[in-house]
């Protein structure tokens, strides 16, 4: 449900002039705001305007709080038809989850730690994460505050964000090796990807089979990885699709064409979010693939303390190849993180920051 605050006295200029084109087949909820200092008669006309473009209209003062109880119970009403056809369909309402992924030691239980409150052990060496991790997190979000001030609610309840915590995966992941096919299914489970790469030295940090820092390549076992994953789906597919799609069935030949534009990407090397298909149809066949290398991805740099600021040559290296993939990139310092979250005043936590440069 989209809400639309306007000012009662002049509704037409606080309107965003691309609302429509936001709002596209959602349920509608305009809101006259300061309806207490407009005039009676124009916001009759203006909730008449309205209505007739099937939108619904709600005249309220947020000051006083009139109209509040009407705005919850119209958003619920709206909504139900919604909620209805998930529960129809089997679709429950869950948080967002998000999987930290990486080659052993990296420093993913350890960015795991500072995200939640659930301590994960972080050690230096390979699969000291067994079992998958599970933390959850609260998303800040200033519009909560904003609707809070009209609608005066007895909480607020933010939305949440799981975080998963798995062991590093390996090369020969995709065939089993390491815990590779069972992490590779909690992959499959989420809907976007932490990737943690590499970026400072530490000599008493081993890398896999002892070879000198690369963050690059780092990075390519477990592109790599998933993507071999990912064309085992395809081909698994590809050729009952085209049994199907040869007697002129439309939906097989819409996958067909779908699984044929991954597959090219997929054995050039490439992910497979870096495709975009045009139809809806297309889309929707793509989605339900259920793909690895479509999720979104955010490549973290994990650097030294020194590097916490502006980052050094190796976290460089990972920006520049995100930036060309059309993926975000951000430094951190992992462990300096997981000390300072492990602090308990804010007053502890601002000096620790300052002493290092950091806001």
């Amino acid at each position: 449900v989209v809400i639309e605050l306007l000012d009662a006295r002049i509704p037409r200029s606080s309107a965003n002039p691309v609302i429509t084109e936001l709002v596209g087949q959602k349920p509608h909820i305009v809101l006259l705001n300061k309806v207490d200092l407009a005039d009676p008669k124009a916001t009759k006309e203006w909730t008449e305007f309205f209505t007739k473009q099937g939108i619904t209209v709600l005249a309220i003062d947020s000051k006083s709080g009139k109209g509040n109880k009407k705005l919850i119970s119209t958003v619920e009403r709206l909504s139900k038809p919604i909620i209805d056809r998930w529960v129809a369909k089997g679709i429950r309402s869950r948080s967002v989850r998000t999987i930290i992924l990486g080659i052993p030691n990296v420093g993913k239980s350890t960015l795991f730690n500072c995200l939640s409150s659930a301590k994960a052990q972080a050690a230096n060496f390979p699969f000291c994460t067994i079992e998958p991790n599970l933390g959850v997190i609260t998303v800040p979000d200033e519009r909560l505050n904003k609707l809070a001030e009209i609608v005066h609610p007895g909480r607020i309840v933010p939305a949440t964000c799981e975080i998963v915590d798995i062991a590093g995966l390996v090369k020969g992941a995709s065939k089993g090796e390491g815990l590779g096919n069972k992490f590779l299914g909690n992959i499959r489970e989420c809907d976007a990807i932490i990737h943690v790469i590499r970026c400072f030295e530490d000599d008493n940090i081993v890398r896999e089979g002892g070879a000198a820092v690369n963050p690059i390549e780092d990075k390519e076992i477990i592109d790599t990885e998933l993507q071999l994953k990912d064309l085992e789906t395809i081909e698994s597919q590809l050729a009952k699709q085209q049994k199907v799609a040869a007697a002129g069935n439309k939906d097989a030949k819409t996958m067909v064409a779908v699984l044929e534009a991954y597959k090219t990407v997929l054995e050039q090397g490439k992910n497979a979010r870096s495709v975009q298909f045009e139809t809806k149809e297309e889309q929707l066949a793509a989605h339900d693939l259920f793909l690895l290398t479509t999720k979104p991805v955010l490549y973290v740099c994990n650097v030294d303390e020194n590097s916490a600021k502006e980052g050094n040559e190796y976290s460089k290296q990972v920006e520049k190849i995100a930036a060309e993939e059309g993926a975000e990139a951000m430094i951190i310092a992992a462990k300096t993180e997981e000390d300072i979250a492990s602090l308990d005043s804010y007053e502890d936590k601002k000096l620790f920051l300052d002493e290092l440069g950091l806001e």
